[in-house]
């Protein structure tokens, strides 16, 4: 559902996502390129149009950093907007392949342990299904 969202959505997909794959409980996104200030303004005006499609937003979502090129503080707080709306919605935010850069600033700017982040999707993936249980 989230997939059909963003890539019929315009013409063509958007620049940060690589990909989308859309499983029982969780969203997949696998983002790619830089996540900053430049780009984080179309992620949120995207994020904003998905939320108002019914149902659109409704489950746990894994947020894939593998293929991400360069972030910056503006993302932190793109991250802690996304997990707070999926926490009112008794859903979780599972972040993966993070690199150093950006597990160095969510631990200085004390938000690291606010998250569930691991080294690969398989791991993410693995801690929601234990949460189901």
């Amino acid at each position: 559902m989230l997939k059909k969202f963003f890539f019929n959505h315009t013409e063509a997909p958007p620049t940060f996502i690589d990909s989308i794959e859309d499983k029982e409980q969780v969203h997949i996104i696998r983002l790619k390129g830089p996540i900053d200030m430049f780009t984080i303004p179309s992620i949120q005006e995207l994020k904003e149009e998905a939320e108002k499609e019914k149902g659109m937003i409704s489950k746990n979502i894994l947020l894939n950093f593998g293929k991400v090129t360069h972030i910056d503080g503006a993302t932190c707080a793109l991250l802690l907007n996304i997990l707070s709306e999926l926490k009112q919605e008794k859903h979780k935010l599972v972040i993966t392949n993070a690199s150093e850069e950006l597990k160095n600033m969510m631990e200085i700017s004390k938000i690291g342990e606010l998250f569930l982040v691991y080294e690969t999707e398989t791991q993410g993936l693995e801690e929601l299904k234990k949460e189901e249980v």
